[in-house]
């Protein structure tokens, strides 16, 4: 069996975890967290192949977040994308992210299409 790549998606809005967790489990290994100190724990837990978060989150910023991933060595060169329709854009890319998704206008087929292109090079674990 061929182990998938494992993503991290954090954000506050249950339904919309749930309207993702489908479509998403079907290609990759998903994980999910409703706040950034959850999203922190999961981040130092899986070393995720890729991160999804929110820009706003409770308890712990996204903010916060990619500065900690970022820092990390174990998830330092981990892809790590903003998903949220407000906050600072270039904020965003400046502390280091890697994109920026607009939820207003994207659905979780565009969400997996990102995820392939992104993580295309990386060579799964066996």
């Amino acid at each position: 069996m061929i182990n998938m790549h494992r993503v991290l998606l954090i954000h506050p809005n249950e339904k919309l975890l749930d309207l993702y967790n489908r479509p998403l489990r079907k290609h990759f290994d998903l994980h999910t967290a409703q706040n950034g100190l959850m999203g922190l724990r999961k981040i130092k837990q899986l070393a995720p192949h890729i991160i999804y978060s929110s820009y706003h989150l409770p308890l712990l910023s996204g903010v916060a977040l990619i500065k900690f991933t970022r820092a990390y060595s174990k998830t330092a060169a981990t892809p790590f994308i903003f998903l949220s329709d407000s906050g600072s854009v270039e904020q965003g890319l400046n502390l280091g992210a890697d994109g920026w998704i607009d939820l207003t206008v994207s659905s979780p087929d565009f969400i997996i299409g990102y995820t392939f292109d992104r993580l295309k090079n990386i060579v799964k674990i066996i």
